[in-house]
């Protein structure tokens, strides 16, 4: 409790301030794992105020290499994360930058392979967000591959490499091959061997894989796991809304159909369009023209939702 005391009375302190510390700390200390970005960008929802924090250190012409790469990816993290259509080929941008900075760092610095693999991570990530599945699962795959990259690392590119494959045939066809699902439940163990659930990354990632896992047995058909909802529930106002209203999905989608809405209210408000629009697909079970129109509305709204929308399409065309 007193270390969460300290953390919220240090996230109150001015920007620069934070900036500050964050950019003068030792490099040994990761500010891609800091507490301080949990309790911002996590805790309190605050992408805005991460992004101004991270732009400020990139203004000092003395900021070490290292810490220039390591401020530009977490300027990105923050960006993708707000709500609204923000710039996707300026964000692209950004990372190209990051990514020939890395390549300028010496082959025997300890981070390099971290640094190179979260620059791909998050051109995944923005690669979602835009709908181009297959480019975000190459930027995971080429993150797995990355020499000297951490297992968990590994792990989680390898995982997110399969989700976005997924998401493809999803997108495409509605129905991914059972040899692809045995590949995403494939790379789920493997995610699960190697997480630290003494960590706040570790307990996250838990959360993330577990979400991802239930979304996938919804939109498959699959029979989903009240013991996975349950473990989600646990940790709930741990990581931030997002997490809340992937929950408020997930556990809506495993209720019997007139037990199914109860809880979307907060996910149909959700700024997050991916769970958003998967929300506007319960809701389309029972009131399909009224939800349909708003799901394919949100298109106009901001990045994300594509495979809600493509499913929400063949719903349409099936009903012609």
């Amino acid at each position: 409790m007193a270390q969460a005391t300290l953390l919220a009375t240090l996230a109150n302190l001015a920007d620069e301030r934070i900036a500050t510390a964050l950019a003068l700390a030792p490099l040994e200390e990761d500010i891609h794992t800091s507490p301080l970005l949990g309790e911002i960008l996590y805790q309190r929802n605050d992408p805005e105020r991460w992004v101004r924090i991270c732009e400020i250190p990139l203004k000092f012409k003395d900021l070490e290499l290292e810490r220039r790469i390591s401020f530009g990816l977490e300027k990105v993290n923050g960006i993708r994360r707000m709500p609204g259509r923000w710039d996707i080929e300026r964000v692209r941008r950004i990372l190209e930058s990051a990514s020939s900075l890395i390549k300028n760092l010496p082959n025997a610095n300890p981070r390099k392979p971290r640094l190179a693999g979260l620059a791909l991570y998050h051109g995944g990530i923005v690669e979602h967000a835009g709908g181009n599945f297959l480019q975000a699962a190459l930027c995971h795959q080429l993150s797995a591959a990355f020499p000297g990259a951490s297992s968990l690392s590994q792990a989680i590119a390898n995982f997110m490499a399969v989700n976005e494959l997924v998401n493809h045939a999803l997108a495409e066809t509605g129905a991914p091959s059972e040899e692809l699902l045995g590949q995403f439940a494939d790379r789920d163990r493997e995610i699960q061997s190697v997480l630290d659930m003494n960590t706040a990354e570790g307990r996250r990632w838990n959360i993330n894989r577990l979400c991802f896992r239930q979304r996938v047995a919804w939109l498959c058909g699959q029979q989903m796991s009240q013991k996975d909802i349950n473990e989600i529930f646990s940790s709930r106002g741990e990581f931030g809304s997002s997490f809340d209203h992937c929950l408020a999905v997930i556990d809506s989608a495993l209720r019997i159909k007139h037990q199914r809405f109860l809880n979307l209210g907060d996910a149909l408000n959700s700024m997050d369009l991916d769970w958003k629009s998967e929300a506007w697909l319960l809701v389309a079970e029972c009131d399909r023209a009224r939800a349909l129109c708003n799901l394919l509305d949100l298109e106009s709204k901001g990045h994300g939702g594509h495979v809600a929308r493509a499913i929400a399409r063949r719903m349409l065309e099936s009903s012609m």
